[in-house]
């Protein structure tokens, strides 16, 4: 079996797709986009990931956001945490500055970079890219695949068995993962992504 279920036209998904922007000031392009019907959610700052769990698009400033982390990194530590515990969001950097050396590599974990002052029509743009891209269950998959391949090192035989559970999950909406198995072979991160991605594509 293989994972194949794609999701509609980006327009129609537009509103069905969870949108979060994380910055301490006001955005002004919010109402406009809100406006076109896409789904926002605008937070000043986040204390927990959990609170973003619900979201398949996650845009965040860099400076003046994630205070409670108490990284010199800021709003890059909460895209590079982001990428880490659920890798199948469509994360946005969002900056007007230019950055040393070691904010470049961990702002490389965005999946796109904009410009926080940029019209709303680029931003539209990349919205509608995220959505695309997000609106497809395989390819929320294949994201969470790459990272269990690439950063945890997992066996690709130990990664397609998982995901015939991962394909049980989907095709009967209930979650056929096997957590305390997973925790037990390759650790708790490893299960965590697991149980984000099952819970966001059945819920």
């Amino acid at each position: 079996n293989s994972i194949g279920i794609s999701g509609s036209d980006n327009r129609d998904e537009r509103s069905k797709i969870k949108i979060a922007i994380i910055d301490d000031e006001d955005i002004p392009f919010l109402n406009s986009l809100r406006n076109s019907g896409y789904n926002i959610q605008h937070y000043r700052d986040v204390d927990n990931f959990n609170m973003l769990s619900d979201y398949q698009i996650v845009i965040s400033d860099i400076d003046g956001v994630g205070q409670s982390f108490s990284s010199e990194y800021q709003g890059a530590y909460i895209i590079k945490e982001l990428k880490r515990l659920f890798p199948d969001k469509y994360l946005i950097a969002m900056s007007s500055k230019i950055y040393n050396l070691s904010f470049t590599e961990i702002l490389s974990n965005a999946d796109v970079k904009i410009n926080r002052d940029v019209n709303v029509d680029i931003v539209s743009e990349k919205l509608n890219i995220a959505i695309k891209e997000i609106s497809s269950v395989k390819n929320r998959w294949l994201r969470v695949r790459a990272q269990l391949i690439n950063e945890h090192f997992i066996d690709l035989y130990d990664v397609w068995s998982m995901e015939q559970d991962v394909i049980k999950s989907i095709l009967t909406k209930e979650n056929k993962i096997d957590s305390d198995k997973i925790v037990k072979l390759f650790g708790s991160v490893v299960s965590g992504v697991f149980v984000n991605f099952i819970s966001g594509v059945i819920s």
